[in-house]
């Protein structure tokens, strides 16, 4: 979780780290935070920081002279409902399904305005080189 950034809106942000490059540092503006796994997700915490809630309390408690920073205090003050684990799980399960959607709905829109700047494109070109004729203007 990022604990001082150039922008307050990167405060709070994080990710859960899956040991995927063994034996990996974190440089120092960054908090490592390990949960109970018996009482808190590290999957559930990590979509409440990245929730409208999470994100408007980590600007609220920021400090900034230079950089935005927020202390060890404040990221442990952090306030997440405390519901069951197997709750936590479906509502994860849940995220992660609409996040996956809202990520393949994105890509084609991507997609979709890369291929309208190709058409775009070939438009203008077809306009310039006179391969275009459009109706209703005389020759």
């Amino acid at each position: 979780m990022t604990e001082a950034n150039g922008n307050s809106l990167n405060l709070g942000r994080g990710t859960v780290w899956m040991d995927e490059v063994p034996d990996c540092l974190h440089q120092n503006h960054i908090f490592a935070i390990r949960t109970d796994q018996s009482q808190l997700l590290p999957e559930f915490l990590s979509l409440m920081t990245q929730s409208a809630r999470g994100r408007g309390y980590f600007q609220l408690v920021s400090s900034q002279v230079g950089i935005a920073t927020i202390s060890k205090q404040k990221v442990l003050d952090f306030p997440v409902p405390h519901i069951p684990v197997s709750d936590q799980h479906r509502r994860v399960e849940i995220a992660m399904r609409r996040l996956q959607q809202i990520q393949a709905v994105s890509a084609s829109l991507e997609r979709q305005v890369r291929l309208l700047g190709e058409h775009r494109q070939a438009l203008i070109t077809a306009a310039v080189t006179g391969d275009l004729e459009v109706p209703g203007m005389a020759a």
